[in-house]
């Protein structure tokens, strides 16, 4: 994917705006292209950059009131994933995602107490980020991908993201002169929706195209777009107001910078984005970010209130102390942050499982907590390594501030098990992403010095998207 298919997205997002019923054309030819790819294609990495479209697609077909329901994107990529598992197999499936996902089940008798259509939105709306979250773990968890592959990966999550800039954009653009800055996070200048979410992705966005740019050497015009867009995405993301967004971002890319400052290639990297990010901030940036809000952003992020999530925070764990052994049912913990604070939705993923799933979801954390462990402990190299820090960083922050509202955080999390090969030799051994026993044998006797010296050896050549050559 290159600079031409992500412009393209650009006036995509500003079509769907004008034509919201196209969203339903646009969401389901990404399904469809991917149950395609599950259902009938040789390669599940294409699987991945179907549902990774999805996951970074959600936020603007919400943006544009594209006529599907609202947790569309997170089944999408739980079906997607799921087939995939079953359809390439890739050994036996780990039990801790499974298990996490079957300890939310028991508190569901709870919710169904209530009259069906409350219940079945509470359901949907507090089980589905669980259940794209395992999917994609079971299904990221055998895969391995070329880190050509992997920075792809990278880039179809960003495409969509840009059509959300565009309609930031459009709307600080028409609503610019009559726009009144605050304390609080701004719905004018996050494109008329909601700014935790559209401040969430466009950091996303800028901490995926940095690992893009720091990971490996890319094309000058391509690297030149990616610097302006990621400038462009940390400007309209501090703009929404919603402080989380740059503050994932900046976590993440911390966190990959501990392991990418290893080697020199990605340190150099590193540090001429970092000079570049910098420069550009200072002389471009906050000057004009500073005058057109008249210095409210300023103020803003200078604040250290948690904007009621401490609150909320406390209520959640009341809830929970009252009823600690099943918690009180997905969706039902409102009524209880009413009694204590307010009638909110939850903000904070692992509170919520307290006070809705109560020891069972005490337990469920546990299982996330093993996941993480498990997940920063794989095999890889120094790179792979910062990618998998930076995916889990992202991932568990953004659930500590604002749930799992998205598809995306299951999906980055699970991105952090997936595989990164970089030898040609490694390559080989995994060209359909099977580990069976018989396969090894094979490529062991095709790799040996007697085979070698009279048979062709085929490899997966890194950056070919799959295609097998000599």
């Amino acid at each position: 994917m290159g600079v031409a298919a992500l412009a393209l997205h650009f006036p995509l997002g500003l079509a769907l705006a004008k034509y919201p019923r196209f969203g339903v054309f646009h969401a389901g030819a990404a399904l469809a292209v991917g149950l395609l790819w599950a259902f009938a294609g040789r390669h599940p990495w294409r699987v991945a950059y179907a549902a990774a479209y999805i996951a970074g697609a959600e936020v603007l077909w919400r943006m544009t009131g594209a006529p599907i329901f609202w947790e569309y994107s997170k089944y999408a990529v739980g079906l997607l994933f799921l087939i995939g598992r079953f359809r390439f197999g890739g050994g036996k499936a780990p039990a801790v995602p499974l298990i996490y996902f079957l300890l939310l089940l028991p508190s569901t008798v709870l919710t169904l107490s209530d009259p069906w259509p409350i219940a079945f939105n509470n359901l949907s709306f507090n089980l589905s980020g669980p259940f794209a979250l395992m999917s994609s773990i079971l299904f990221f968890w055998r895969l391995r991908i070329s880190k050509a592959q992997y920075r792809r990966l990278l880039l179809v999550v960003v495409a969509p993201i840009c059509g959300v800039s565009a309609l930031t954009f459009q709307g600080l653009r028409q609503s610019g002169p009559i726009i009144r800055f605050g304390t609080q996070s701004n719905y004018a200048s996050s494109g008329g929706f909601a700014p935790n979410q559209v401040s969430a992705v466009l950091g996303l966005g800028f901490a995926f195209m940095a690992l893009y740019l720091v990971t490996a050497p890319s094309r000058p015009v391509l690297r030149l777009a990616l610097m302006g867009m990621m400038m462009a995405f940390a400007a309209q993301s501090a703009m929404t107001f919603s402080r989380g967004g740059l503050y994932l971002a900046v976590g993440s890319l911390l966190a990959a910078s501990a392991y990418l400052w290893r080697e020199p290639g990605p340190r150099r990297r590193f540090l001429v984005g970092a000079v570049f990010v910098a420069v550009s901030a200072v002389l471009v940036v906050l000057p004009r970010l500073l005058a057109f809000t008249e210095g409210a952003i300023l103020t803003r992020f200078a604040e250290t209130s948690t904007t009621g999530r401490y609150e909320i925070v406390q209520a959640d764990l009341l809830t929970w102390l009252e009823h600690p052994i099943a918690g009180v049912g997905p969706g039902r913990a409102a009524s209880g942050r009413a009694r204590f604070f307010r009638e909110v939705a939850s903000h904070t993923e692992f509170t919520r499982l307290l006070a809705e799933h109560g020891l069972f979801g005490l337990a469920a954390i546990v299982c996330l907590t093993i996941l993480i462990r498990r997940a920063l402990r794989r095999r890889g190299g120094t790179t792979a390594r910062g990618l998998r820090g930076a995916m889990i960083t992202w991932s568990t922050l953004f659930m500590l501030v604002d749930g799992m509202r998205l598809a995306a955080p299951a999906f980055v999390f699970g991105l952090s098990f997936v595989e990164i090969l970089h030898r040609r030799s490694r390559l080989s051994r995994h060209i359909a992403g099977r580990d069976d026993q018989a396969q090894a044998e094979s490529l062991a006797r095709m790799q040996s010095p007697a085979v070698a010296a009279g048979s062709p050896r085929w490899v997966l050549a890194e950056g070919s998207d799959g295609q097998r050559g000599r």
